[in-house]
């Protein structure tokens, strides 16, 4: 068995990483270049819309850092370089010896661009070593309704710590895309990374579809490398990986598309009863579809929690007619307009900026196939995002 494991279902521990760095003697408030020094939320942020940057300052030194001053910039690399714009300055007052400190601030970029984010020290009363005193990221600023967003959960099944090199990519091309590949983890994401025995580490995957057509596919091969195996990291015993297939959706489309299909399939029965139940369906999703929408990821917030009602009628008549006597072509064919309509509830609450716990739940209902369960979640996400 390998020693880690990499899993395709959402997890709910948080990531937990492991850093450590030489003392300096003195004060030495630095910032590195590990992952997750420098984090926006979200990690592609919105145009117009406020993104969270958090910066960790570390002090490897022996003595506490005092008044240390970190400015936050950004460069914006559009038709005109505008060079280096800075977010904000923020001072912390201390940090102890061997530890570390936050510092926080929100910003709202105007523009879709390609940027880098970097964070640097521009001040404190004492630093021993200067050459650590910056850290950059590079950051995709996107308009909204274009990312793919999920968790990897990475668990360490030994018990030693495991250094481990992960790296995210995309295969191939882009169906449908003349070659194409969007930007963002596409392009190669690495990440070294330390998990502790029994630990669980989410690696998120984050990937711009803005440019992608609705249907259009992608494969993303997200691998793990021992890097504790030395010249052997890189062999087949000491790496683990997992395949997204990803189509990029929306809600709408995946509820006419259901549409179209549980057609196609009620027009093949042979049986009255099977048929009739596969109509009901029908037109609960003729109802869904109705004048509710806003666009293709958004209902309205009055009206729109008769979309959720209608697709979980739909969904409870396709389960109806599971338990029929239908052939096991259209029964796996009803389960798979199941589990797209659930995903079309998903779309909804994550358009809306759902409440994250209820979209886990949801999740993890998705994943046992109990959709009824999952949608309520999902609905519940919905309402508490608007």
């Amino acid at each position: 068995m390998k020693p880690f494991k990499l899993h395709l279902q959402r997890a709910t521990l948080a990531a937990a990483l492991s850093m450590t760095s030489s003392a300096f003697a003195g004060a030495n408030p630095s910032i590195s270049w590990d992952y997750g020094t420098i984090v926006a939320t979200p990690h592609y942020p919105i145009v117009g819309e406020p993104a969270h940057i958090a910066v960790v300052v570390a002090n490897p030194g022996d003595a506490p850092a005092s008044n240390v001053q970190v400015k936050i910039s950004f460069n914006d690399w559009g038709v005109t370089f505008q060079g280096w714009q800075e977010i904000d300055t923020i001072t912390v007052t201390t940090i102890p010896a061997g530890g570390s400190a936050t510092v926080e601030t929100d910003y709202a970029f105007q523009n879709r661009t390609h940027t880098c984010l970097e964070a640097l020290i521009v001040g404190a009363d004492e630093n021993t070593n200067p050459n650590d005193d910056r850290g950059q990221i590079n950051l995709e600023i996107i308009n909204a309704g274009e990312t793919f967003s999920w968790d990897v959960p990475l668990v360490n099944n030994g018990d030693h710590p495991l250094n481990l090199l992960v790296v995210g990519a995309c295969k191939g091309r882009a169906a449908g895309n003349d070659g194409a590949l969007p930007p963002g983890p596409c392009k190669e994401d690495v990440k070294k990374i330390v998990v502790a025995p029994g630990e669980e580490v989410l690696i998120p995957i984050n990937i711009d579809l803005g440019s992608f057509a609705i249907g259009q596919e992608l494969e993303f091969e997200l691998t793990a490398y021992d890097l504790g195996a030395g010249d052997g990291a890189f062999l087949p015993q000491n790496r683990n990986h997992v395949l997204l297939r990803i189509v990029r959706e929306t809600a709408r489309h995946l509820e006419k598309d259901a549409r179209t299909k549980a057609s196609a399939i009620a027009a093949a029965q042979g049986d009255k009863k099977n048929k009739n139940r596969i109509d009901e369906v029908i037109k609960a999703l003729d109802k869904s579809l109705g004048g509710d929408w806003l666009d293709e990821n958004h209902v309205k917030n009055g009206n729109g929690a008769s979309v959720f009602a209608h697709t979980e009628t739909a969904v409870q008549q396709i389960m109806l007619a599971l338990d029929a006597g239908i052939s096991r072509g259209d029964k796996i064919a009803l389960d798979t307009l199941a589990r797209n309509l659930t995903d079309a509830a998903r779309m909804l609450a994550k358009a809306n900026n759902g409440e994250a716990g209820d979209i886990r739940s949801g999740d993890d209902n998705r994943a046992a196939g109990d959709y009824k369960s999952a949608l309520n979640s999902y609905k519940h996400a919905w309402q508490k995002g608007q």
